[in-house]
């Protein structure tokens, strides 16, 4: 007989997402999706993609071809996500001397 491992699978991805975080300082974007952590300086960060439907913002590295989700902002969390996306996006146009538009 084999054991049905109901509700595992589940409560694996809730905690991943759960230990998921996303700070950002005057060197660059620190991000934990589940338990890998990512620390991107700003100058290898090309943009954020975060278009209507997303579950949650990518981060689009220069150095290779990928974008990386930011499970730490959720769509669910509406205009606290947005707000937190529109100030990466500053702090991006900062770290380049740029104005964010």
């Amino acid at each position: 007989g084999g054991v049905v491992m109901y509700g595992y699978p589940e409560l694996a991805v809730a905690l991943g997402i759960g230990l998921s975080y996303v700070r950002a300082d005057d060197q660059g974007l620190t991000f934990r999706n589940g338990v890998k952590t990512h620390t991107v300086p700003w100058s290898e960060i090309k943009a954020f993609r975060y278009r209507d439907g997303d579950p949650w913002p990518f981060v689009l590295v220069r150095s290779e071809v990928e974008q990386r989700p930011m499970l730490g902002i959720q769509r669910s969390d509406r205009d606290y996500a947005e707000q937190c996306v529109g100030e990466l996006r500053v702090r991006l146009a900062d770290a380049y001397g740029e104005t964010a538009g």
